[in-house]
């Protein structure tokens, strides 16, 4: 994790990202990825060498994500819409940090052929005209590119399936290790 935690936070400065209050329930989630260790690399390159992260399903059909700093929460949920987004879902992702307010962060993933890859949300200028829209706002930081804080989760649903629609960058790729590879990371 030493390496994917800067990588992810400067992916996250430079490009910006999706937040509000976290919408969607466990209850709504599906099962897209399924439980085991996973390497996150860039699309396309070789994965070793990358941050293993641990996921698995939790009794009310969300996800732990072990092998960052903090765990994280994540509900993953169909994009819907159009026919072309039939392999697109919504991931609602969370810090469980009871000493903080509910928030979440929002990311696409794309299941195409079997394959596990997310687009970190960019807060371009119509992302952030619709999260004003939404009674949301902009949090701008001269360091920084923009967060676009979603006020409602209509908006929100709205704009990732327009997003979508504009075919967005694929970030990062989750690729499944094998046995003896996560046992390997484990030890690290």
């Amino acid at each position: 994790m030493r390496r994917l935690l800067p990588a992810l936070s400067a992916l996250l400065l430079l490009g910006g990202c999706w937040t509000g209050l976290p919408w969607f329930a466990a209850s709504e989630s599906v099962t897209v990825i399924p439980d085991g260790s996973y390497r996150l690399a860039e699309p396309g390159a070789p994965p070793e060498g990358a941050d293993v992260l641990h996921i698995s399903r939790q009794k009310d059909r969300s996800l732990l994500i072990g092998g960052v700093d903090a765990p994280l929460r994540a509900i993953i949920v169909p994009l819907g819409g159009a026919a072309a987004n039939a392999n697109r879902y919504i991931v609602q992702l969370q810090k469980l940090d009871p000493r903080r307010p509910p928030k979440a962060m929002f990311l696409m993933l794309d299941n195409e052929q079997g394959r596990y890859r997310i687009a970190v949300l960019r807060c371009g200028s119509v992302a952030a005209a619709a999260a004003g829209r939404s009674g949301g706002s902009v949090a701008r930081d001269p360091q920084s590119a923009s967060t676009c804080i979603f006020g409602d989760r209509g908006t929100l649903v709205t704009t990732l399936r327009a997003a979508a629609e504009a075919e967005p960058a694929l970030d990062l790729e989750l690729v499944r290790v094998d046995g003896s590879d996560a046992e390997r990371a484990i030890r690290r």
